[in-house]
């Protein structure tokens, strides 16, 4: 892939595409019909590029679940860095902290990523003894990253509530709908509640 992605950023998308790899429309999926994760019905209008290829390809007889098809690898790699990585300003925040918030976008929106962090801040300020509380609107711009980088002290701990609050929204969306188990197994491994390797940031 290009040099214009930040080593960090294709390190991130690498592990997020070893989750979300292939083409699926599988019926209980909210998400219908994804290629490497990208919803047609969503982001279709900003993907034609791999939409034709999928549609050519499924008159072929060669589109089913788990099909990938290289070619498309550089139009999923833009659409990512573009719609969730760069609009979420991902490169400005640590690199231990970045990757979950990329994951946390492309599976339940920048919105709710942008409410994540912002959160976790408030939530280490010791009732503001440390710093000032900031607006919780799922918007990651110069104020939340201004705050991450002035919490910096507390990013080990910033990460876990990270975890913790992707964990139980999981949790609760099982609870909320049965037949969303069919994914409960997937989704608890990413949550990856272990320690990771620290990631360096170039």
């Amino acid at each position: 892939m290009e040099n214009k992605y930040s080593e960090l950023y294709l390190k991130s998308f690498e592990e997020l595409i070893g989750v979300e790899i292939g083409y699926a429309d599988i019926k209980a999926d909210k998400g219908k019909e994804t290629y490497d994760g990208i919803r047609r019905d969503l982001w279709g209008h900003v993907t034609p590029e791999i939409w034709k290829v999928i549609d050519k390809m499924r008159k072929l007889g060669k589109v089913q679940h788990g099909s990938h098809f290289p070619e498309l690898n550089r139009f999923v790699s833009e659409f990512y860095h573009k719609y969730f990585w760069k609009s979420n300003c991902l490169d400005d925040l640590p690199a231990e902290i970045a990757p979950e918030l990329f994951d946390i976008a492309v599976n339940h929106g920048s919105g709710f990523a942008g409410e994540t962090i912002q959160r976790a801040v408030n939530m280490l300020n010791n009732s503001q003894k440390r710093w000032k509380d900031i607006i919780v609107d799922g918007i990651i711009g110069n104020y939340t990253v201004a705050a991450v980088k002035a919490s910096s002290n507390y990013e080990r701990e910033m990460f876990v509530i990270i975890k913790i609050i992707k964990g139980n929204h999981y949790v609760t969306l099982l609870e909320k709908d049965k037949t969303q188990e069919l994914f409960a197994i997937g989704w608890i491994r990413r949550v990856r509640f272990y320690e990771t390797k620290k990631r360096k940031k170039k």
